[in-house]
């Protein structure tokens, strides 16, 4: 389901939804550093088979998230 999609942001988060899939945006450091730990956890457990030319932009010149999907990301779900 995520194979061959950039995960980093909906990881950040623990969203599955595939909305949140190959968002380049900028990133608070609370998301970053959740994401670092997740990418190093799946690091262990796989193998790394490419990395995104995206990644050697600026992240600061990517977009920011709307204030609509901004509430939605942060949007806590109870289950």
């Amino acid at each position: 389901e995520y194979a061959g999609h950039d995960i980093t942001l909906a990881l950040s988060k623990h969203k599955t939804d595939e909305k949140w899939l190959d968002r380049f945006v900028k990133m608070e450091e609370k998301w970053i550093s959740d994401a670092k730990g997740w990418s190093g956890y799946f690091e262990v457990k796989y193998p790394v088979c490419a990395k995104l030319d995206k990644w050697d932009e600026d992240p600061e010149s990517w977009p920011e998230l709307t204030q609509e999907e901004l509430e939605a990301f942060n949007k806590c779900i109870i289950m």
